[in-house]
């Protein structure tokens, strides 16, 4: 286990913050600790990471980019492209335009293809409907559990007939 003494002037060696006394002290615990040398070697590994990564900017960059702003232009390449009304900004148009049109066309079709849907559901549901009636009646009629049915009719214009006697 580091100590947490030594680990702290490791990382104060690596930001420059650490005095020739402390950094004597620390190259001879260094070397008679050999995880304490280990953490040493993988903070000096991310320090050349991080050096190697760094990348030098020129100087009066920061006025060039200032520059290019104020004015509305922007630098690509060495080159400079005006970002006005052109055709760089008509043709940015079209495709927004354009993108809007393909947008609005496949609302209105998932519309008209969510109505279809329903009017099919709502089709199958009555023709589920008939067809569940239909198979009752014809349970019924094949187990013979249909009511009697007794059938009197109805005389119309009766002639009544007494005798008197």
């Amino acid at each position: 286990m580091i100590d947490e003494k030594v680990q702290i002037m490791i990382n104060e060696y690596f930001d420059r913050e650490l005095g020739t006394e402390k950094e004597n002290y620390l190259f001879s615990v260094l070397s008679s600790d050999e995880e304490s040398r280990n953490y040493f070697k993988e903070m000096n590994r991310l320090k050349m990471l991080v050096n190697s990564g760094m990348e030098e900017f020129p100087i009066g960059i920061d006025a060039k980019i200032k520059a290019a702003v104020s004015t509305g232009q922007r630098a690509v390449g060495g080159e400079r492209w005006a970002m006005g009304g052109n055709r760089y900004s008509v043709g940015k148009k079209i495709v927004n335009y354009f993108a809007y049109a393909v947008f609005l066309a496949v609302i209105v079709a998932g519309f008209f293809l969510y109505r279809g849907y329903e009017n099919q559901n709502m089709r199958l549901q009555t023709t589920e409907q008939i067809l569940e009636k239909q198979e009752e009646l014809l349970k019924l009629i094949t187990t013979n559990q249909l009511t009697p049915v007794t059938v009197e009719p109805e005389y119309k214009n009766e002639i009544i007939i007494k005798a008197n006697i």
